[in-house]
């Protein structure tokens, strides 16, 4: 259900109702920052966290156009989802989360998720309420993440190496170095149900001690072990691995 901006007279302007004292008193403390566009995207009143996610006092803010503080990059992809979602009527009055870059006073740019509300007016789009959130840290962590992957992925191509990491309670794999069995024609079963997908390709005579293997290990009672057996390739010989 949409939002109707509070109106004391039909006749009355939707932002004449809004009290920045009440607006500010409600966002103070925030850790989001909090902001009302109309709908050229125009800022018509901003709180919570301004200064510590932006580096701008609310003032500066007001009166610009949303978007001007958006890294370049990623200007045109929130100006088109903003126009999309006000528009949109037919959508949730809460927007899906968007992620963009946004300008900080000191030249920088902080990594930002942002959600919208619509608020309606006589059953039009009349103004929008975002909320952003500062997810630098986050976003960093990621690529920290996503640099040492890659170093791990570039340093096991080629090698006669595969590594898995299985998310035992999902029963999901994710994997690292597939280079080694794409190179045998051997399926990794990366994704769900991976156990039981990869039992499926194990030699019959060799499946027996890979199950126990594996049942000790989720059962904790040994950490380590070292079993060398037969898998199935796609072409459907049969090549001995060391895990």
């Amino acid at each position: 259900m949409n939002a109707n901006v509070a109106q004391l007279r039909a006749d009355l302007d939707p932002l004449a109702t809004l009290d920045p004292a009440l607006l500010g008193a409600l966002a103070a403390g925030a850790h989001e920052m909090i902001s009302i566009l109309d709908l050229q995207q125009r800022i018509l009143w901003c709180g919570g966290a301004v200064e510590a996610i932006t580096g701008y006092a609310p003032e500066e803010r007001v009166g610009r156009v949303a978007t001007d503080f958006v890294h370049p990059d990623d200007r045109e992809y929130a100006a088109d989802r903003s126009r999309e979602f006000t528009h949109n009527l037919a959508a949730s009055a809460r927007s899906e989360t968007m992620s963009v870059r946004l300008a900080h006073r000191d030249g920088s740019y902080r990594h930002v998720e942002m959600v919208g509300t619509r608020l309606l007016r006589r059953g039009a789009p009349a103004l929008l309420v975002v909320h952003i959130r500062d997810i630098t840290q986050e976003a960093r962590a990621l690529e920290r993440s996503a640099r040492a992957e890659l170093r791990l992925e570039t340093a096991l191509w080629g090698a006669e190496v595969f590594v898995w990491q299985l998310d035992v309670a999902a029963g999901e794999l994710t994997t690292l170095g597939e280079a080694a069995f794409e190179q045998r024609g051997i399926d990794a079963c990366i994704g769900a149900d991976h156990v039981e997908r990869w039992l499926q390709q194990v030699h019959p005579e060799d499946l027996p001690a890979l199950r126990q293997a594996y049942a000790e290990q989720d059962a904790g009672t040994t950490s380590r072990f070292e079993i060398a057996y037969r898998v199935r390739t796609r072409s459907g010989d049969w090549s001995w691995v060391l895990e």
